[in-house]
């Protein structure tokens, strides 16, 4: 008999453990998964500063080269204007040296009209390269400025090119702690897959050394409480509520039962047949064929009083400890 005890007591302690086990692992898939929201979440962030953050910069590089194309285009206009001064100048020469050679054998004064020429030549190419001068420091200035623009977004292009890399390490970076972190939550899934089917074989066992070849649900939804006998129990209640198949079989009785009241009988086979007794209106007849949960009628209730409805599991019809066959988890018997 203490050997029995024994048993009975470390099967409670590893039943317990197991359970605690259980609901350990399920905490701990619950925080990983909440840790790896946060973390898609966070990749999710990153990918779209990414996708902006490059958009930026690929319009960075686009107004560099915009600059830099308008930088050689204003170098080109300066090099042209310079080469058309030089031209210009060295024609007047020429023009002049031709002039005085014409007039060297003339009786006038060839020095006072040759500078008076030379002069007036002088001052219309003046003023032409005072005008080509201004265009050219215009130029100039606007060179200066672009440069100094182009400049100015080489830096911020830098910049925006550490932040884009910064960003792409912390994509990595998080992105190697996401699949580590699935990984450890695949595992933790299926060591609770494990102990779960070893409890429910376990469970399944203890209910086979008891005579139990299955389970049946309660066949009340709602009920005020539950009394347990030696072999049935009683579900008290208070209202009229609908009574359901519980388990898959056959009806092989409906009606009265002496003084008791009205009385279904169920097959559920194995020569296992459920009884469910008391006053109540069945909705099923002999040789109906119901499923688990079918609706079999209605309890029938007495304002301001609370009846019961009793049900007893019968095997080789042998009442059994109903309790053992009821597949609710938590009965409050």
């Amino acid at each position: 008999m203490k050997v029995l005890i024994l048993i009975v007591f470390l099967f409670s302690i590893s039943a317990n453990a197991s359970k605690r086990s259980i609901k350990q692992l399920r905490d701990k898939i619950t925080n990983q998964s909440s840790q790896l929201n946060k973390l898609a979440a966070q990749i999710k962030e990153i990918d779209n500063q990414l996708g902006s953050s490059n958009n930026r910069y690929l319009a960075k590089m686009k107004d560099i080269e915009d600059f830099e194309k308008k930088v050689e285009q204003l170098k080109g206009e300066l090099s042209t204007s310079a080469a058309s001064v030089s031209k210009e100048v060295e024609l007047s020469k020429l023009a002049f040296d031709r002039y005085l050679l014409e007039v060297s054998d003339a009786e006038v004064d060839t020095s006072l009209k040759a500078k008076k020429i030379y002069y007036e030549i002088l001052s219309k190419k003046l003023k032409k390269l005072k005008k080509a001068q201004a265009a050219s420091n215009k130029n100039l200035q606007l060179i200066n400025n672009y440069e100094q623009k182009i400049g100015s977004i080489k830096k911020e292009e830098e910049s925006l090119y550490q932040f884009i890399m910064e960003l792409e390490k912390r994509k990595k970076e998080y992105g190697q702690e996401y699949i580590s972190l699935m990984e450890d939550k695949n595992q933790s899934e299926i060591v609770l897959d494990k102990v779960v089917a070893k409890l429910r074989v376990r469970k399944k066992n203890n209910l086979k050394k008891n005579g139990v070849l299955f389970q049946l649900d309660i066949p009340l939804e709602k009920y005020v409480s539950i009394n347990k006998t030696k072999e049935g129990i009683n579900l008290k209640y208070s209202q009229t509520t609908p009574i359901l198949a519980p388990r898959a079989g056959k009806i092989v009785y409906a009606g009265e039962l002496a003084s008791y009241g009205n009385v279904v009988i169920i097959d559920h086979g194995q020569d296992v047949r459920s009884v469910l007794l008391g006053d109540l209106v069945a909705k099923v007849k002999k040789g109906d064929v119901v499923n688990n949960k079918q609706l079999l009628g209605y309890t029938i209730a007495d304002l301001g009083n609370v009846k019961s409805l009793y049900f007893e599991v019968r095997k080789k019809d042998i009442a059994q400890n109903t309790a053992n066959w009821l597949a609710k988890k938590k009965v409050n018997i």
